[in-house]
């Protein structure tokens, strides 16, 4: 397992988010380097999982991430990864520079996952990146679950083969299981 070097780090944050590390942020990006190796490591696959972290929201993420994981497959949650910085785009950027592979897991469109998903949108993501979303059965649910922008988003993903809709954990597990990771 190879592991990046801090200067590495350094230039890339510099890259993504267009501003040096602040001395307090170079000691913490050690930190999540020495915990979270296997998320820096070019030669490991891994699978950045992004959502909403409430209370109904993150056990379907978390699930995600336990179907997802296998001994070559290192998937994670934003918060998994020690934070090395108060600004959470910057992290963010970050270990999207790193991921190989994007998967949102969508209920809603209430919340900061809502600019992620705007983010990821640019093609040098879009082309990683796999949406699941959740369809309601009854039509009052579901036009209070999403807005008309983020709901065009989800479709125009489906149309490219980058989404797939879901309605309870078991078939979002389905769905996740037929997601083909690149070795």
């Amino acid at each position: 397992m190879s592991e990046p070097s801090p200067e590495d780090l350094s230039t890339r944050f510099r890259d993504v988010n267009n501003r040096p590390l602040t001395p307090s942020e170079t000691q913490g990006m050690l930190t999540a380097i020495h915990e979270n190796n296997d998320f820096f490591d070019p030669d490991v696959q891994t699978v950045f999982i992004l959502g909403h972290y409430g209370q109904k929201e993150k056990p379907h993420l978390t699930a995600v991430r336990e179907q997802l994981n296998e001994p070559d497959v290192h998937p994670r949650l934003m918060e998994d990864v020690f934070d090395f910085t108060e600004d959470w785009t910057a992290k963010f950027k970050l270990l999207l520079s790193y991921a190989d592979t994007i998967v949102g897991v969508y209920e809603h469109s209430h919340g900061g996952h809502c600019w992620e998903a705007g983010f990821i949108d640019q093609y040098e993501y879009r082309t990683r990146t796999q949406a699941f979303y959740r369809v309601y059965a009854d039509d009052d649910d579901q036009y209070e679950a999403y807005n008309g922008m983020f709901w065009t988003h989800m479709r125009s993903l489906e149309n490219i083969g980058r989404a797939r809709s879901w309605t309870d954990r078991a078939t979002l597990l389905q769905q996740v299981d037929q997601l083909a990771l690149q070795s």
